[in-house]
């Protein structure tokens, strides 16, 4: 059986975009507020030089929120002002676990408060609470 060069072509675009799309929608899973039970959120957090990903999270009111924080790097830390969370160090190759229940609406800043190098001034994110 011969295979001509277009067939050939089409067959290799279509693997790549069909093994892309299964590779994002694991991705995008992953990454993305897992409900344990109507009221339990865990999100899994990776912080880097000098972001946080994700960057932006939305919980709902009143739920108990777990943040199972890694770092791909340095040491790092996670503070959120309006919900007295600090002194959170979030070390290389460990899984730093805070929770909190979302009692605020609102959206509230999450940041570094260790210093983790010259970009640390841009590393945040937000916490966004319907």
């Amino acid at each position: 059986m011969q295979v001509n060069s277009k067939s050939a072509i089409m067959i290799s675009i279509f693997g790549v975009i069909f093994l892309g799309s299964i590779f994002y929608i694991g991705y995008y899973a992953q990454n993305q507020p897992k409900k344990l039970n109507q009221n339990e959120i865990v999100i899994r957090m990776v912080a880097r030089q000098f972001e946080y990903e994700p960057q932006n999270v939305t919980v709902p009111y009143g739920a108990k929120v777990t943040f199972i924080l890694t770092s791909e790097d340095v040491i790092h830390g996670f503070h959120i002002d309006e919900y007295n969370i600090h002194d959170v160090q979030i070390q290389n190759g460990e899984e730093t676990k805070v929770s909190f229940v979302a009692d605020k609406r609102g959206s509230f800043i999450f940041y570094c408060d260790i210093f983790c190098g010259v970009g640390h001034s841009d590393h945040w994110g937000t916490l966004i609470v319907t």
